[in-house]
């Protein structure tokens, strides 16, 4: 095999240091089972016929391997046998072994059975286990996630993911038989892959072996164990992948390193929890997480899982990645990406989304182990107040407890009384308190916690058969077992009694590795000790006789079966603490069981994933409210549930620097809310440094100081120096908390990182793959951290792109197209921030001394443009800086807002507020900007209504969520604007209807609002009052700034609302309502805004009339409509729906939009419209001028013009689904511009571009994905029939669809297969040759008239004289129901929705259905 003489390769070159003599049976990376004694020589090993290697891996400290170790190269072998390949391209088999290996890491397993299934179009899943025996697998519901059998399915587990797909639903099969060592192949794909599925299995049948490849693109492989060795055994289990040298490794925590990437050295790494803290470098800590995430050098991404729990050692190689496990089975997840993005969004998918965190936890954190007293921490509160420095939440060690007893309160020096009222007194300064509860349950009868759960059997069992002893702070213990059902409702009512005390607002775990201060299977009280210390020891008592030194008698268990004995001993030991330490060390015995019969060899590693769920679900159900959870220790889906920190660090400028890939790598395993001990726990810390971790630790998502007992005192206030550090940085978190919500919120939804790597948002900058010094905090923000003592600069690097200092020192970095490094100036206290060019964000314009104080001060819109805007033209205006070419440009960003509490997040309008910032840059140079405010994410705006009908918003859960408090909005900045704005305005605008933007009031501003310089431009707001609120998801809030004058237009008269002032005081709109952005969201509003308004003044008088009486039925009415799919345009292919596609609806639909253009002023089109007052329903037949110049765009536009092309855009534009645009917003006009790109990339000449290739290019665009076209080609005439009204004549017709499908291919053929669309410059440039023709405004705006009226457009050609009969008798019978309704009482706006029809007429206006 290829495969197999370059691993050989590989190994040779990697063996600086000397092997055994010639023997190939000999890898220095392998599993080392130890073959000599201390002080052997190389001679003497090699004598023995065994290798020596020393245990020396490069840039890390000193492990304890053997050097003399028995030989470990050798192949192990299985020959796959009766592949059996499913229609949903799984395939199961079993597997043979042939070939076995290593004697001394136990028997092997003789046969396997496979299992590999395609989860999603992105997640692959293989499965081995034994097929003669059932073993220990990790149960599945422990991870609240649906895509698991058996798994939670908690509410984040409906979250949706992004991407996802269903399963695939056919499979292509081809096998080839053979016997072993003929090296005979299976491959397996499905068909559906051509829609999504991102990935192809191989398999190799003999030797067997495994190889998954990405569909589309270069076809890399991700994932390849072909010419690798296979172990599977008792207690050994051996699985390697092949690795290119240059794609960076990165999770299999938690260690702390002094970089984010594993160093692929060939060193052992343990999963195995233990109480370590982070100043042990590169040692295995309180957490276990078998998944990696791999970062190739082209910027892609996949990740892998192996979901097992046992003790396992993870070795990255230069060549491989290998996983040596101890237990269980292999259970492998492919997470196929192909961005970090969504290698962490398809991890969250496996194991649970992340937890959404209560909004107050973004606050400031403070906490010590060694406050003497409630009247201590009182005053600590108190400090903080008086410094002006933030402290949202006060913590307490076990400092509190009595005997440090969990759930207990010391009665000296924290009295119960005391304690009630100090933290009644927190919640009214809306402060809160969280104490810390540690797993262990102290041995002594009369403590309620210890006689409940003895009474109620809940302890874990030792191996004698009785509850197992341990040794931690409160002294003898015993520790629940989360497993059984009535042990976490026993530590439910804990929890409730608990609070019913002093009622805490969340819970901080401790010790759940879980942490024994004894090592032993069986251990008992001396009979001369007491069980425990009374929790009032001095600090010289407790360097005397220390707490953490066991108290107990214990010993290893004697009588014991072969299976036990093998568990305490393992043939395979892992590389614990570096040392090869017994796994029973320091913690419960691995012979320890828990009631359903499984023992901790198996499950030690989900002690603490059990007590997070068990916990979090406690405090979600005592409360009522959103639970807040912070563990020590983590397993894979522990972000479901809690959050974590990096533990028991130190005060030093290492453990300041090592705290960033600490907490990145916390983000990258799925546990978004992260941080560490700001300031350092142990040791005392200094200003200097500890001003440097406060500016830093500001931007962790979890953001706590914390010390140790025997640490000086380190809140912010004892030093100038550091509280000027903390003002500052703290200020600016508080600013951001809107934006840091939003990302919890995100993270919560996809599993995204709050803190992430810089890599993470700019993979495919190779600059950024090695950087663990500088981070990002959401996709917008890089800080850049001092981390050494003495230095008032930091080397920065910055990802291509324009770099703004969201300071206000106006600094400005262009890093180009590819990166920059900058020496950056910050003297003690500041800490550089930076926002990318391009990025939008709403912050608070005050920061306050609590997250509830905060949240109350004015949102401020900040826009980062993407180049800076400087420098004056003759007359002062502004130089061409914002683009080379003239156009729009358009920045987007939703917040997320709620009550901070609720149990389950928001989803109304109403939780949403979307700011879309668009420049414009005209012919002479000039620019001028508008930002719009408009509650409702992306998804809410871009669909309106159910159904996306252009229709009243009747939204009863925004109007549920109408109190929500939103703050005022108090102003406007954009940074990089340097020049003086020369006017500004805001308007009030009301959402008509889902689709439509009117302006209620404008407002004008002094010139003195408006103010530019270095640091940007800022609007002042404040003086107007603008408060935010969103009573119904209709309301909106939007304002102008302009850096040039607007040309005059008509302005339309609105009834009701105040009246307009004229627009020579308001300095202009900004924006020329005839340009229309490719990548504007604000098109259909201007559109809107730019039309005749009678129809709008129409409406509104009929809406302010009086309630009728009564409203009957207009059944009979029969307007034209697409049928109410919850998605119209991918409905399979119902021949035989009589009303199906843009025919004639149903009377069983009720009636939908209808107009009168008599009366509704609706403008004509062309030489007729498509709301024609007379009974026959003319064509649209505005001829283009220059139609017969040859041109392509003149033959375009004339295949535009017929009713293939004009049916299917109204249908889009009807349910606003248009395929073309940017941050989730799209325009007809962006549409029709890429589907002329397309017609362009097929080289069609004007002859050739016919409506048929229009109708082609635009089911591309709706059907495209990746970097090919994957749409199968009888689902596109699928497509295309449904949005045709000829639908019925074309199923029929055989030959058309015939000749459909061969002109598809060779369209496609002919543009290479490239239907995506990639470069918005040249989608831009297609817009702007299109804006030239004369009628392509004009046939937009027929579009949307048919669009807004539902009607049928029938144009010059491409259509039945059926069809042309049908619509014009649908027309006359429309026309009819409306004059007969004019006889009838009409139903107020406000009144519809009680009509027994459900629907409502104004007279000479538009007449909206209730039906969705």
């Amino acid at each position: 095999m290829v495969w197999a003489l370059l691993a050989l390769v590989l190994a040779a070159s990697l063996a600086a240091l000397p092997l055994a003599a010639a023997d190939s049976q000999c890898y220095r990376f392998g599993p080392r089972v130890d073959c000599g004694y201390a002080g052997m020589t190389q001679e003497e090993c090699e004598g023995k016929g065994c290798c020596w290697a020393p245990a020396e891996f490069e840039g890390a400290p000193h492990v304890d391997l053997p050097w003399c170790f028995k030989a470990n190269a050798g192949d192990s072998k299985y020959q796959a046998d009766e592949l059996d390949w499913g229609e949903d391209g799984s395939v199961s088999g079993a597997l043979k072994l042939y070939k076995s290996t290593q004697s001394e890491l136990g028997p092997d397993v003789q046969s396997l059975k496979l299992a590999a299934e395609p989860l999603t179009d992105s997640i692959l899943r293989i499965k081995l286990t034994d097929a003669a025996s059932k073993r220990w697998e990790v149960p599945p519901w422990l991870f609240r996630t649906s895509l698991l059998p058996g798994g939670g399915g908690g509410p984040d587990a409906s979250q949706p993911a992004r991407g996802a797909a269903a399963k695939p639903n056919q499979a292509g099969v081809h096998a080839t038989a053979g016997h072993a060592d003929a090296s005979t192949t299976t491959s397996g794909t499905s068909s559906s892959q051509q829609n999504s599925q991102q990935f192809k299995l191989h398999l190799n049948e003999a030797p067997f072996g495994m190889e998954v490849s990405r569909l589309g693109g270069t076809g890399a492989t991700v994932f390849n164990t072909t010419g690798t060795r296979l172990v599977y055994k008792d207690q050994y289990l051996e699985l390697s992948t092949w690795v290119a040298p240059s794609t960076l490794l990165f999770g299999a925590g938690e260690r702390a390193s002094h970089t984010l990437r594993l160093e692929r050295n060939g060193m052992p790494r343990a999963l195995w929890n233990h109480d370590l803290g982070p100043t042990f470098l590169e040692q295995n800590m309180y957490s276990s997480h078998p998944y990696i995430l791999a970062l190739e050098e082209d910027g892609s991404a996949w990740g892998m899982l192996l979901l097992n729990a046992n003790a396992m050692d993870v070795v990255p190689t230069e060549d491989r990645l290998s996983w040596r496990v101890t237990g269980g089975v292999l259970d492998v997840f492919l997470l196929m990406g192909p961005t970090p993005l969504d290698v962490l969004d398809q991890l969250t998918q496996v194991v649970g989304r992340p937890a959404l965190m209560p909004y107050w936890t973004l606050g400031w954190h403070q906490c010590k182990y060694g406050y003497k007293s409630v009247w201590e921490v009182e005053a600590v509160v108190a400090n903080y107040s008086a410094a002006g420095l933030p402290l949202e939440t006060i913590w307490t060690d076990i400092d509190h407890m009595d005997g440090w007893r969990d759930f207990t309160f010391h009665p000296e020096n924290y009295p119960l009384p005391e304690m009630q009222r100090f933290v009644e007194q927190l919640h009214q300064n809306d402060q809160r308190w969280v104490p810390i509860v540690d797993p262990g349950i102290k041995v002594d009868p009369g403590y309620a916690p210890y006689d409940e759960g003895s009474k109620a059997d809940i302890w874990m069992k030792g191996v004698d058969g009785k509850p197992y002893l341990g040794w931690v702070w409160a002294g003898a213990t015993h520790f629940p077992d989360f497993f059984l059902p009535r042990a976490r409702d026993y530590f439910t009512r804990l929890l409730k009694e608990h609070r019913g005390l002093v009622p805490w607002d969340g819970i901080w775990i401790d010790m759940d590795e879980v942490s024994n201060f004894c090592t032993g299977d069986i251990c008992q009280l001396r009979s001369d000790a007491a069980t425990t210390h009374d929790g009032t020891l001095s600090v010289a008592q407790l360097h005397d006789d220390p707490p953490w030194v066991c108290h107990l008698d214990c010993w290893e268990a004697s009588d014991i079966n072969d299976t036990q004995r093998a568990w305490l001993n393992p043939p395979y030991a892992i590389s614990n603490s570096l040392s090869r330490l017994p796994l029973g060390f320091k913690s419960m015995s691995v012979l320890a069981t828990h009631h359903d019969g499984s023992v901790e060899y198996n499950t030690h590693n989900l002690y603490g994933l059990s007590e997070c769920l068990t916990t979090h679900d406690a405090v979600k159900e005592v409360t009522g409210k959103r639970p807040f959870v912070l563990s020590r220790s983590s397993f894979t889906g522990t972000g479901s549930y809690a959050g974590h920190w990096t533990g028991d660090n130190s005060a030093t400028w290492d453990q300041l620097a090592q705290s960033i890939p600490g907490v990145l790598n916390i983000g990258l395993w799925g546990i978004p809310f992260a941080g560490a001990d700001i300031c350092g726990f142990q040791g005392d810390t200094t200003p200097e440094l500890c001003a440097r971790w406060v500016s830093l630790g500001a931007f962790y998502p979890f953001s706590r100081s914390h010390s140790d007992l025997h640490s000086s005192y380190q809140e912010l206030y004892r030093w100038p120096e550091v509280a000027a550090a903390g003002k500052r940085a703290l200020g600016m978190r508080y600013k951001l908390l809107p934006y840091l919500y939003t990302a919890v919120h995100a993270a919560a939804a996809t599993g995204a990182p709050i803190m992430r790597p810089v890599w993470f948002n700019f993979p495919q900058d190779r600059h950024t793959h090695h950087i663990d010094r500088q981070f990002m905090v959401g996709d917008a923000l890089l800080v850049s951290p001092v981390l050494e003592q003495g230095a008032d600069t930091v080397e920065a690097y910055f990802p291509p792109g324009t770099w703004h200092s969201l300071w206000e020192d106006g600094e400005t970095i262009d890093a180009g197209k590819d990166g920059k490094t900058v020496k950056l100036e910050a003297p003690l206290g500041e800490i550089p921030l930076h926002m990318l060019g391009g990025k939008a964000l709403l912050m608070h314009s005050q920061p306050g001394l609590t997250t509830a104080d905060t949240k109350r001060s004015p949102l401020v819109a900040v826009v980062a443009l993407p180049a800076v805007l400087e420098g004056n033209l003759p007359d002062g205006y502004t130089l061409p800086l914002l683009g080379a070419e003239e156009g729009q440009q358009s920045i987007s960003w939703t917040m997320y807002n709620d009550g901070g509490e609720e149990p389950e997040a928001g989803t109304s309008h109403c939780n949403f507020l979307t700011l879309t910032a668009t420049f414009e840059r005209a012919a002479d140079g000039r620019h001028s900007g508008e930002v719009l405010l408009q509650f409702g994410s992306p998804s809410h705006l871009r669909s309106g209504s159910a159904g996306g009908k252009c229709e009243p918003v009747a939204d009863a859960e925004a109007a549920a969520a109408s109190e929500l408090e939103w703050p005022a909005l108090g102003g406007v900045r954009v940074l990089g604007w340097r020049v003086p704005a020369n006017g500004a305005a805001v308007e009030l605008v009301q959402r008509s209807n889902a689709c439509e933007l009117a302006v209620t009031e404008r407002l004008a501003l002094p010139t003195s609002a408006a103010t530019a310089g270095s640091e940007g431009l800022h609007i002042d707001l404040a003086s107007l009052n603008l408060q935010l609120k969103c009573g119904l998801p209709c309301r909106h809030t939007m304002f102008g700034l302009f850096g040039r004058q607007k040309r005059e237009r008509t302005e339309g008269t609105l009834a009701a609302p105040a009246p307009l002032r004229p627009e020579a005081e308001l300095g202009g709109r900004g924006l020329d309502g005839q340009q229309q952005a490719v990548w504007g969201s604000s098109s259909k509003r201007r559109r809107a805004d730019e039309s005749n308004a009678a129809a709008a003044a129409a409406a509104a008088a009929a809406a302010a009339a009086a309630a009728p009486t009564e409203c009957e039925s207009d059944a009979d009415a029969l307007p034209f409509s697409c049928p109410p799919y919850d998605n119209p345009l991918f409905e399979g292919d119902d021949s035989e729906d009589e009303f199906g596609g843009c025919g004639i609806l149903s009377p069983d639909w009720g009636s939908a939009w209808s107009c009168d253009t008599k009366e509704s002023g609706l403008p004509a089109v062309g030489a007729a419209d498509c709301c024609a007052s007379s009974q026959e329903f003319e064509d649209f037949t505005c001829t283009p001028p220059g139609a017969n110049s040859g041109s392509l765009l003149d033959g375009f536009m004339a295949a535009l013009h017929s009713t293939r092309a004009l049916c299917s855009l109204t249908a889009l534009e009807k349910l606003d689904m248009h395929p073309v645009g940017a941050e989730e917003f799209s325009s007809l006009e962006a549409t029709c511009a890429g589907m002329l790109v397309l017609c362009r990339r097929a080289g069609l000449t004007a002859d050739e571009c016919t409506s048929d290739c229009l109708v082609l290019t635009l089911l591309w665009l709706l059907q495209s994905t990746g970097s090919q076209y994957v749409a199968g080609l009888d689902y596109n005439l699928t497509l295309l029939l449904h949005m045709h009204p000829d639908r019925h004549a074309l199923l029929k017709d055989k030959v058309m669809r015939a000749n459909m499908v061969q002109l598809q291919l060779q369209l496609l053929q002919r543009c290479g297969w490239r239907v995506v669309l990639r470069d918005g410059e040249e989608v831009q440039a297609a817009l702007r040759e299109l804006n030239t023709h004369p009628s392509f405004p004009e046939l937009c705006h027929f579009v949307s008239e048919c669009a807004r009226t539902s009607a049928v457009p029938l144009g010059t050609h491409g259509h039945s004289p059926e069809a042309a009969a049908a619509a014009a008798a649908q027309q006359a019978a429309q026309q009819a129901a409306q004059q007969r309704q004019q006889q009838r009482p009409a139903c107020s706006h406000a009144s519809a929705q009680t009509c027994a029809s459900g629907s409502y007429s104004t007279r000479g206006a538009l007449r909206p259905s209730n039906r969705r």
